[in-house]
């Protein structure tokens, strides 16, 4: 993927600049408050990189969020672009998890023991997730269980998810998650 034409703007600052003209070889983290030039800068640098000849294909762009990812993806969308390669991009969340869990998969689910390792896993929402969750929870609250839990529902089936995935991250069984939060409790 070259770019047609590169165009640094002149309204740049002397740091925005350094950024984008870096050797081509070099590894560049930009940090600073809202508002500084980082995004522009980091858009002129991926410009600058494919006018320089560098392979899409080479590139891996990632972001904290789809949102930040807007200006990028303009440019790479953008009709001043020619044909080659692609460049990469993915979020931190989704987006990166889920193409190493479709890179990982077939070996990870082998080795977890899954009756059907050749299929792919389905991902859910947050909000279908939470539907599920309201078809498990629901017949245990009718039997009194979470009775002394004051919160909303659908705010209850989110706080059972998140502490399913955080004891799945950190890597103990679900069946410690009561006895974990009782412990941590302080009130």
């Amino acid at each position: 993927m070259i770019l047609k034409s590169p165009r640094i703007s002149m309204d740049l600052n002397l740091f925005q600049r350094q950024i984008i003209e870096s050797p081509l070889n070099s590894k560049l983290f930009v940090t600073g408050p809202a508002g500084t030039g980082k995004t522009t800068a980091g858009v002129e640098r991926m410009r600058h990189l494919l006018a320089q000849g560098v392979p899409g294909e080479s590139i891996l762009m990632l972001a904290a969020q789809r949102s930040v990812q807007e200006p990028y993806l303009d440019l790479l969308y953008s009709p001043e672009r020619s044909a080659g390669g692609e460049v990469t991009s993915a979020t931190l969340g989704g987006g990166l998890a889920r193409r190493i869990c479709d890179l990982f998969w077939p070996v990870a689910a082998e080795a977890a023991g899954f009756a059907h390792p050749d299929q792919p896993p389905v991902f859910l929402s947050l909000e279908t997730s939470q539907y599920y969750m309201a078809h498990i929870v629901r017949p245990l609250l009718e039997e009194g269980y979470f009775e002394s839990v004051t919160m909303d529902r659908n705010r209850l089936y989110s706080q059972i998810l998140d502490n399913l995935n955080k004891a799945a991250i950190v890597g103990f069984h679900y069946t410690e998650i009561a006895a974990r939060l009782d412990a941590a409790y302080f009130g």
